[in-house]
């Protein structure tokens, strides 16, 4: 696929006219330096806080509801951004079509441009969801194992670097780096359960504490497999969708979350982040459910396939100011290409 140039308008109407791209990028170097490359922390907003709710009829089967279709976006630009790295994001806008009732969906995804793999998974996908009837559970039932599995076959090597597995083959950019495997991580959870329930919570606190220890050993039983663990990785990634579920694990994570002040504590930030990783590898099984689910209650929008359009990417341009010396690449953010279309 031909990259499009990132040269949009001329000189005299560019956005850099007045400040450069070099003094801009420095300004978010200095940054990152000043914060250890530390995020903070993201802020989530719903669409209904700046959009009128749309009129829509509940019963109807011929379109999705907003939220709906952005569950939908959501998660099929996580499906499709496979690869490690920041450069590995992608963006999905889903066009309805009422007559016939259809759905398009556009998508801004480097990866998908580096490879066939991930278009011919996305056919695959539509193909399964279009099988999907709301009177025959058994179908449902068959298509959410058969998605499930695909979607973790595509995503190995995005999950075993997210629990950061001994099964892991690090990229070249990331070889010096050491960082300790995500199970490692759950016992700074499991102390921190003691600081955040009172005496008279201490069955809340056994409970919690019991979940996070059945998913110790479930990780680190997957890190003593030798040989293929793709069966195991199903289970692994089962087991942390069931952890993540559960009231109590649920309930743990707000009290964390509402434990913070203005700044939270180094401890208390990691144990939120580590429990945020969990989530992440918990939603390769969260979003086989939900499309399955979706296509249950609307299966006219899937019958015949979903359409996919894909656009160019911009060109990368090298850069020699950068904070990481493998951060030395600007790449045209998912969200602006789909912003630009």
């Amino acid at each position: 696929m031909e990259r499009k140039d990132i040269r949009t308008r001329s000189i005299d109407e560019s956005i850099w006219r007045d400040l450069s791209k070099d003094t801009f990028r420095q300004h978010l170097v200095n940054l990152e330096e000043t914060t250890n490359a530390v995020p903070i922390a993201p802020q989530y907003f719903s669409a209904a806080d700046w959009l009128p709710a749309s009129p829509h009829d509940p019963n109807t089967k011929y379109s999705l509801p907003l939220v709906v279709e952005q569950r939908l976006a959501d998660d099929f630009a996580s499906l499709v951004a496979v690869d490690e790295g920041a450069q590995s994001v992608a963006a999905v806008c889903i066009e309805q079509h009422l007559g016939p009732p259809s759905l398009t969906l556009r998508f801004a995804a480097l990866d998908i441009s580096l490879n066939n793999e991930t278009k011919t998974a996305l056919e695959g996908w539509s193909s399964i969801l279009s099988t999907v009837d709301a009177d025959r559970e058994e179908n449902g039932s068959n298509a959410m194992k058969v998605l499930y599995h695909s979607i973790v076959r595509l995503h190995r090597r995005r999950l075993l670097a997210r629990l950061r597995s001994s099964h892991w083959e690090k990229p070249k950019y990331l070889s010096k780096s050491h960082k300790k495997p995500l199970l490692k991580d759950i016992d700074n959870l499991i102390h921190r359960a003691q600081f955040s329930h009172t005496r008279k919570e201490a069955e809340s606190r056994l409970q919690v504490e019991k979940h996070l220890r059945d998913l110790v050993s479930t990780y680190q039983a997957f890190e003593n497999i030798s040989g293929n663990h793709l069966e195991d990785l199903y289970s692994l990634v089962a087991a942390s969708f069931e952890f993540c579920s559960t009231a109590s694990i649920q309930d743990f994570l707000v009290r964390l979350e509402d434990s913070i002040g203005s700044t939270p504590t180094p401890q208390v930030a990691s144990a939120i982040k580590s429990l945020r990783q969990i989530q992440k590898i918990a939603s390769y099984r969260r979003i086989p459910i939900s499309l399955v689910s979706i296509a249950t209650r609307y299966p006219q929008m899937f019958t015949h396939g979903l359409s996919m359009a894909y656009l160019p990417p911009y060109q990368s341009i090298p850069t020699l100011i950068g904070y990481e010396s493998w951060a030395r690449t600007l790449h045209v953010h998912a969200e602006v290409q789909l912003a630009l279309h």
